[in-house]
């Protein structure tokens, strides 16, 4: 990936290239198609790979990303993540720093909604006035020791373009996987 004041430049998977690195325990990923975005955030700090929640946003419009500066696109980024993918990105605002809980709310308006909790573990302390910024994102990156991972399919190319610019507005490895990801010729990929 190439990184310029913060922007990331999405690539088609390559492998071994786009696998996780050697202690990255956690990614996200991104479904779109024509009616809404899915997101889940995989792995845990326990290790396993599987999506630890999901969540879905409506389709990004050009407004979303239409924006002046790289911390308007990193706020409107905040905006489509839950509140435990944000804070795995942003960090949480608090001295600690959190790695993210377990906790899937959105991430803007500092609310827990305990009803629809993706998973029940304790609700991540969140500075209710914390702004994601493309700083927080670098700084996130530092203590984590290696920039996030996204790995992104999509069938709507308009949407790719408007993801690839608010995801790529962080440092990050962002990667747009393949048909031959899912299926080899002989399983009847052309």
């Amino acid at each position: 990936m190439l990184e310029v004041l913060g922007r990331t430049t999405s690539k088609p998977t390559s492998w071994p290239e786009s696998r996780l690195l050697k202690d990255e325990k956690r990614f996200i990923s991104i479904s779109c198609g024509n009616s809404s975005i899915h997101w889940a955030l995989h792995g845990s700090k326990s290790g396993g790979l599987n999506p630890q929640f999901f969540w879905r946003t409506p389709l990004l419009i050009s407004e979303d990303v239409d924006v002046e500066s790289p911390d308007e696109l990193a706020q409107a980024l905040g905006r489509h993540l839950a509140e435990d993918a944000a804070t795995y990105i942003f960090g949480n605002g608090s001295s600690s720093g959190g790695e993210g809980g377990d906790c899937a709310g959105n991430f803007s308006n500092g609310d827990h909604d305990k009803e629809n909790n993706a998973s029940a573990g304790a609700v991540p302390s969140v500075d209710k006035d914390f702004v994601p910024t493309l700083k927080a994102a670098q700084d996130r990156n530092k203590k984590r020791g290696h920039m996030a991972t996204f790995y992104v399919v999509c069938t709507n190319p308009p949407q790719l373009k408007l993801l690839e610019k608010l995801v790529g507005s962080i440092p990050c490895r962002l990667f747009v996987m393949q048909g031959v990801d899912f299926f080899s010729q002989k399983s009847g990929y052309l």
